[in-house]
């Protein structure tokens, strides 16, 4: 049985913030921005995601990340891999 595409990137928000290692590879204003970079990358096969800052923080809220990584050289692997596609990802914990 088939599980929606979107679910999996909201499941795995929570446990990137707490303890893992994920690639923030752009922030956006726009929540229809940003969930289209998601799923650009998610066609190329990353786990991304969007996560949303709290209301008040200041600079663009909504932020494409891709992880979580539990180690710290499976992040670099892909920071690595995105930076050679063009992005300009920065490695966050």
């Amino acid at each position: 049985k088939a599980e929606p595409k979107a679910a999996e990137p909201k499941a795995a928000q929570p446990k990137a913030l707490v303890n893992g290692w994920v690639v923030q590879v752009g922030a956006f204003n726009a929540n229809g921005v940003a969930g289209r970079e998601v799923e650009k990358l998610q066609g190329k096969g990353y786990p991304a995601f969007v996560f949303t800052e709290a209301d008040g923080t200041p600079g663009p809220k909504f932020k494409v990340r891709v992880g979580p990584y539990s180690g710290r050289a499976d992040a670099d692997k892909t920071l690595r891999a995105l930076t050679k596609e063009g992005y300009k990802p920065l490695l966050k914990r």
